[in-house]
């Protein structure tokens, strides 16, 4: 499926504390997520579901310091995966509204009226019935029963204390400890080794964070946005073979994705191919004349004899 650009910025996961290697805007919302969050509910009320499905993929990964944003995005792609049939994507994104709305009420975000009833059909486990037309006949009323409740569940979102004193954490081991037992509580949460992930690329342990974001990978070979966090961590690793490999995949899919054609361009020039960098930054460039340091890298594949 092709992406929907705008001057991009990456991937997934984390995102908010989103990822140390990216620019961050002054209120911690990285400006390429939100661009996507608002580019994936454009395209589904336009009818583009697939394409707001990739664009909210991408959006998603980039809000963990953000849940409200989570949510809304969640939203949107529980829609999109029920209208296209996929009931694993619709499964996985009801577990991650569920963990969020232990946090954040549903009534509080801003949905379109549309999206707000098609949410509650789904929620409420079936369509709403439309009212019956002519006189109602009276029925009695049925018979008092007494209801037997299931077993209460465990609460959603098991990780969250332990998550609250990793991010409180300055201390680098003990603040992978707290993630370890937030994910030992919820192993179903993806944010939590992406969190992880973060927390090692910002303290330069790039390999210990590209493992975390491989694992995942194994699950889910086909994401482009777990290709971008892997190929983004692999570039400042300076592991550059492991980048392009990486994302040949995304590329192949989606090959006017802006973030892929940018670090396309980092792992070639860390390769030392500037002929083949220069076409990837010129391409970004063109799209996007002020993402990121394109530019820097183009006047260093000039300064080259390229």
């Amino acid at each position: 499926m092709k992406l929907f650009l705008f001057p991009l910025a990456v991937l997934m996961t984390l995102a908010a504390l989103s990822f140390p290697l990216s620019a961050r805007a002054d209120d911690g919302l990285d400006p390429f997520y939100q661009a996507r969050l608002d580019e994936g509910k454009a395209l589904y009320l336009r009818g583009d579901i697939p394409g707001s499905i990739q664009a909210l993929e991408i959006a998603s990964f980039g809000f963990l310091d953000h849940p409200e944003k989570r949510l809304e995005g969640s939203v949107y792609l529980l829609l999109g995966y029920r209208r296209t049939g996929d009931a694993a994507g619709e499964s996985r994104c009801r577990g991650e509204i569920e963990r969020l709305n232990a946090r954040i009420p549903l009534s509080s975000l801003d949905l379109p009226p549309a999206v707000r009833a098609a949410l509650e059909e789904i929620t409420a486990g079936r369509p709403k019935e439309a009212a019956p037309k002519g006189p109602v006949e009276k029925r009695p009323p049925p018979a008092l029963r007494i209801p037997v409740f299931p077993p209460v569940p465990p609460p959603l979102f098991a990780g969250a204390p332990f998550i609250v004193r990793a991010r409180a954490e300055t201390r680098l081991n003990e603040k992978i400890r707290f993630f370890r037992l937030a994910l030992e509580a919820d192993p179903a949460d993806p944010f939590i080794p992406l969190e992880m992930s973060a927390v090692y690329a910002g303290a330069k342990k790039y390999r210990e964070a590209a493992k975390l974001v491989e694992r995942l990978l194994l699950g889910r070979p086909d994401s482009v946005p777990l290709r971008l966090r892997l190929a983004e961590i692999l570039v400042e690793d300076k592991s550059y073979l492991k980048a392009f490999r990486t994302l040949t995949p995304a590329a192949a899919s989606d090959p006017e994705n802006v973030e892929i054609r940018y670090l396309l361009g980092r792992s070639y020039f860390g390769l030392r191919d500037y002929a083949k960098a220069v076409i990837e930054f010129d391409y970004v460039l063109h799209r996007a004349p002020a993402y990121k340091d394109a530019a820097a890298f183009r006047r260093a594949c000039a300064d080259k004899g390229f």
